[in-house]
């Protein structure tokens, strides 16, 4: 008797814990609402992981700018619902405008979650930065891990924005530092 009340007192204080949760960052939308090329691999990427693992929980997060269309937030929930993940599962950050907005004002989602480990999903090229910024965020909180969305860079495409990326962490890190 007292193991079942045991188990019962652990099922019900893990109830609504998410051990693990897959943090989307957002990327443009198109201005009919539908995901641009690259914010369609994120999704696809973060779609394959949520079938996979059925217990994560999916943080999007992406607001716009200018309010000129819909917040990738809502365009990503809505495009992962339509392709067969539950909406219950689905976590919706809508104001960031930026990676470091991405990690920041998803932080707070996490952690009410209970998250112990996050997937930072995003393109292959973007996915140093992000890490950067939600490492930065969550600090040691959680374990942080990236499954890449293909970008679809090869060469000198590559090496140019691999580049550009690198001067966007050295920008970002004294920005932080400077906070």
């Amino acid at each position: 008797m007292r193991l079942l009340a045991l188990l019962l007192v652990l099922s019900v204080s893990s109830a609504g814990a998410a051990e693990h949760a897959i943090l989307v960052l957002g990327s443009s939308v198109k201005p009919d609402g539908r995901p641009s090329t690259g914010l369609a691999r994120r999704l696809v990427t973060a779609r394959a992981l949520a079938l996979h693992d059925r217990d994560a929980v999916i943080v999007v997060s992406g607001g716009t700018r200018g309010g000129r269309w819909r917040p990738e937030g809502e365009v990503m929930s809505r495009w992962l619902v339509a392709h067969g993940v539950p909406k219950g599962r689905i976590r919706v950050e809508a104001a960031a405008t930026n990676t470091a907005e991405n990690a920041d004002l998803s932080a707070p989602i996490l952690e009410r979650e209970h998250v112990q480990r996050v997937t930072v999903v995003t393109e292959r090229f973007h996915m140093r930065r992000a890490l950067f910024h939600v490492r930065a965020a969550v600090g040691d909180r959680m374990a942080i891990d990236g499954e890449a969305a293909p970008d679809g860079l090869v060469g000198r495409a590559r090496r140019q924005r691999d580049s550009e990326e690198t001067q966007k962490i050295e920008r970002d890190r004294a920005f932080r530092a400077a906070r």
